[in-house]
C-alpha cells in the first residue's frame, strides 16, 4: 500500500492511495468558496507547500535526510512522503520526525518504513498509511526545527525523495 501524487489538468496536486482511491489531500488549483454559503465568518484558507530532498546515499546510520523549515514560523506538517523510485538490496528501514538540529534523530513522523531488502517495492509512501508504531501525520515544525532522516543501514543504491506537506501555524 501506498500513496501515489497526481496533478490534475487544474494545476491541484492529489495525494491517491492506492489500495481505495481515496484522496487523503490536495494542495493547489483553483480557489474554493467558504464553508457556508452567504457567511462573512472568520475562516482563514492557508495554503500548503509540499518541499522535496533527494536522501543522501552511503551514509550508513548517519542523517541522510535534513530539511529545515524555510518559512522561519511556526508550521504544522500535514504528511510525509517516502518515493521509493529505486530500492537497494540492503535491508534497510528508515525513521524520520522532527528535530531541534540537523543531526537529531526522531521517528514521530515515519518510524521504520522498509526501503531496501526483498520486500521492497517502489512507489510512495506516507505517514498516513506508513506511519508505523510512532508516525503521526500532524506535527508542529518550529521556526528553526529540521525534519530529519536515519536510515536504519547503509544504502548505496536506490533513489529515495522525502517530501513534506506542511502549512503555517499562524
Amino acid at each position: 500500500m501506498g500513496t501515489n501524487l497526481k496533478q490534475s489538468a487544474d494545476g491541484t496536486l492529489r495525494a491517491i492511495t492506492d489500495h481505495d482511491s481515496v484522496e487523503q489531500f490536495r494542495v493547489g488549483g483553483p480557489p474554493r468558496g467558504s464553508l457556508v454559503a452567504g457567511s462573512s465568518s472568520s475562516v482563514s484558507y492557508k495554503m500548503s507547500s509540499i518541499i522535496w530532498q533527494r536522501m543522501a546515499l552511503g551514509t550508513g546510520t548517519a542523517v541522510a535526510v535534513q530539511i529545515q523549515n524555510p518559512l522561519g514560523v511556526t508550521c504544522i506538517i500535514e504528511n510525509t512522503f517516502v518515493n521509493i523510485i529505486d530500492w537497494s538490496p540492503t535491508t534497510t528501514t528508515i525513521d524520520i520526525g522532527t528535530g531541534a538540529t540537523a543531526s537529531a534523530t526522531s521517528d514521530n513522523l515515519i518510524d521504520g518504513l522498509t526501503i531496501g531488502g526483498a520486500t521492497t517495492t517502489t512507489g510512495g509512501f506516507s505517514a498516513v498509511n506508513s506511519g508505523g508504531t510512532n508516525g503521526k501525520a500532524c506535527q508542529v515544525w518550529g521556526p528553526t526545527a529540521y525534519v530529519v532522516g536515519k536510515a536504519s543501514a547503509t544504502a548505496t543504491t536506490g533513489v529515495y525523495d522525502v517530501g513534506v506537506a506542511f502549512f503555517p501555524a499562524t
